[in-house]
């Protein structure tokens, strides 16, 4: 019997029971049904653990390896901006020797040093900067919201809503 079977064969054991039964053999009848879908539903049940349980044990070792991953991707990130930082420098000096930014290889390529200028705002003092260079954003404090609405006021826009969440525990 798979897990839908189980399930639909349990409701229609429930409406039974609350319907009520003519006779003890009825009852009897429904009662060891009861019983042989508890033990399907209890192997069902182990057979679901150990499957979780195998496939959070192979989500960890994933995400493990994951963090291993990026962990070796930054340093070796490092690694080359150190690498193009003593580029940089030996260009550098390079071009204050001969004056010339650009350096030929040995395979016939070139490594030029480029510079480039930009501008960036740097805010010395937030608090002086006037208001029409600001911006401020607005938006709905829910904990301030649910306390005024359990205090008994009425907030326009904002209600509290009950919610049930479910969730699987296993134990040994």
């Amino acid at each position: 019997m798979n897990t839908y079977e189980i399930i639909m064969h349990s409701r229609s054991l429930a409406g039974q029971g609350e319907a009520g039964f003519d006779d003890d053999a009825g009852y009897d009848g429904w009662h060891a049904e009861l019983a042989v879908l508890g033990a399907t539903a209890a192997e069902k049940a182990l057979a679901r653990r150990y499957a979780e349980g195998s496939l959070r044990e192979s989500a960890a070792k994933l995400k493990a390896l994951a963090a291993a991953i990026t962990d070796r991707a930054k340093r070796l990130d490092a690694e080359a901006d150190r690498v193009d930082a003593g580029t940089l420098d030996l260009l550098r000096a390079t071009m204050e020797a001969t004056g010339n930014p650009k350096l030929t290889l040995a395979d016939g390529g070139t490594v030029k040093l480029a510079t480039r200028t930009s501008r960036a705002v740097v805010i010395d003092d937030d608090t002086a900067i006037p208001a029409e260079f600001s911006r401020v954003k607005i938006e709905p404090d829910k904990v301030r919201i649910k306390s005024a609405i359990d205090s008994g006021r009425d907030v326009p826009g904002a209600h509290i809503e009950e919610r049930t969440s479910e969730s699987v525990s296993w134990s040994r």
